[in-house]
């Protein structure tokens, strides 16, 4: 049986993972920007969203862009889902066209086999993601 991946190692992975995929289509600055205005929005709906730091660290040679408090881990895992849908659902918005077709099909190859299954057994599912995005943006 797989060992359980603590919620902050989730987090992580998975915002990282968004992180690097939105830089990669944008740029640093903006994907940056944007993720610390979501993180910031989320805090007022989900209170444990002030575990999580998201740093501009393009002047510094730090690789680390975003920091989770181990505390995260005492969420229930039921409550992070719903959570990081909308964080996700958020950035892919607000990236808009440059997101392209297959953001949420790159970011899940990045992820890995090992975080997909996770985040999907905690109610993240970046297919139905993708597909809900992809629709909502052709009923616009």
């Amino acid at each position: 049986m797989p060992e359980k991946i603590a919620n902050s190692d989730i987090i992580q992975k998975l915002l990282v993972t968004i992180l690097d995929v939105s830089i990669r289509k944008t740029n640093s600055g903006f994907a940056i920007s944007s993720m610390n205005d979501i993180i910031q929005h989320l805090r007022n709906q989900y209170s444990f969203f002030e575990f999580i730091t998201v740093q501009d660290n393009r002047y510094i040679e730090d690789e680390t862009k975003i920091f989770i408090n181990k505390d995260i881990n005492s969420i229930s895992t039921d409550n992070l889902g719903p959570a990081l849908n909308d964080c996700i659902s958020m950035m892919y918005q607000t990236l808009g066209d440059q997101a392209g077709h297959f953001f949420m099909r790159e970011v899940q190859k990045k992820i890995g086999d090992t975080y997909s299954s996770t985040i999907k057994a905690i109610g993240i599912d970046l297919s139905l993601l993708q597909l809900e995005n992809e629709v909502t943006k052709k009923l616009k």
